[in-house]
């Protein structure tokens, strides 16, 4: 889930500080026809660039555990807000937002389109019944709050059954509240082709970071028909569009995704293959880097065995001389006891017979 975004603790203090000399100004919601169920803290925030708002909810379902929804709303869903009190300065606000499993009534302030307060939900009976007669069951009243706060829609429930998933159980449902696993989620996997076996995978999905974004930027890359667990792994082991750019800009063809995986997981990255190149090792096959980063080869080992007076190392013999504790302060040492430069096989020869003490 993503998280909310914040608005000052100046104006949030500000806000509840004075919510009882503000209600007498503030325009009336519109009466619930029952009292409400719950109570908590609201934030508004604009999203930079848009039309749209950042609606967060904030509410202490029991002791110990606080549940959060963040959810882009456009301003006719805040129903009595107008657009002249979000665009002023310290204005007393009252609205309400419904939703499928009941009401959002709030209070507070807002100032130039930040604003907080406090709300009361009222829950709908019928959606806990609707619930009911699909087969999700009856939700208890804590999960009736929780499925309200989280914005669970019979839309949502409509739309993983025309994708054929199972039908969820309340607490699978309450799940995918605390996961983010939504309409918008679901329906941006559906629109790049991607259909998971389970909700539960949905989940896992959405916990791995196998969103939308990532998924279609592999497209773009390419990876057009990844299966789940490759797209997971993927993700996982930081093989992402970006690090594919990366390859590419350094030379590399498309690789299968398993071989890109590896790459990464070794370590060969645009830093370590620029410090190879630096060093005179340009061009060099994706396996022979692997090879080097996994025997602890990197550029600036290169770099100072050549300084050291090998500037001629081969990749091979880098290899060597790292797998036998051969570097440039043990180079230097050695010539300054023989009196002339070694070649790189005394210099192993000595190393493997103790060499001498530093």
């Amino acid at each position: 889930m993503r998280p909310p975004k914040f608005v000052s603790m100046f104006l949030l203090t500000t806000t509840l500080a004075t919510l009882a000399i503000q209600t007498s100004a503030a325009p009336a919601p519109v009466p619930a026809e029952t009292e409400p169920e719950a109570v908590g803290q609201w934030f508004l925030d604009p999203e930079a660039g848009t039309a749209n708002y950042d609606f967060s909810l904030r509410i202490s379902l029991k002791k110990g555990h606080e549940s959060w929804s963040s959810r882009d709303v456009t301003l006719d869903q805040l129903e009595g807000l107008t657009e002249e009190q979000v665009k002023g300065r310290s204005v007393p606000v009252a609205f309400q937002v419904k939703r499928d499993a009941g009401t959002v009534v709030a209070r507070g302030s807002i100032t130039r389109g930040k604003g907080a307060g406090t709300f009361e939900l009222t829950l709908d009976p019928a959606f806990a019944s609707e619930l009911q007669r699909r087969g999700v069951g009856r939700p208890t009243h804590l999960q009736h709050l929780q499925l309200l706060v989280g914005d669970v829609s019979l839309g949502f429930l409509d739309e993983l059954r025309a994708l054929r998933y199972p039908t969820p159980d309340v607490e699978l449902l309450i799940r995918c509240v605390h996961h983010g696993v939504d309409h918008r989620f679901v329906s941006g996997l559906n629109g790049l082709g991607v259909r998971l076996d389970s909700i539960e995978q949905l989940i896992k999905a959405r916990d791995h970071g196998v969103d939308p974004r990532f998924i279609r930027g592999m497209q773009e890359a390419g990876y057009r028909d990844l299966e789940f667990e490759q797209l997971l792994r993927a993700r996982d082991h930081g093989a992402d569009p970006e690090y594919v750019a990366w390859m590419r800009r350094l030379g590399f063809a498309p690789l299968p995704i398993e071989e890109l995986i590896r790459a990464r997981d070794h370590g060969v990255d645009p830093e370590y293959v620029r410090g190879m190149e630096s060093a005179g090792f340009r061009r060099l096959p994706l396996e022979h880097l692997v090879k080097a980063r996994d025997h602890g080869v990197d550029g600036e080992f290169v770099a100072s065995m050549q300084g050291a007076g090998y500037p001629d190392l081969t990749l091979e013999q880098a290899i060597r001389a790292r797998d036998h504790g051969v570097d440039a302060r043990f180079a230097e040492r050695a010539r300054r006891r023989l009196g002339e430069k070694p070649t790189l096989e005394e210099l192993i020869r000595i190393r493997d017979g103790g060499g001498w003490p530093d």
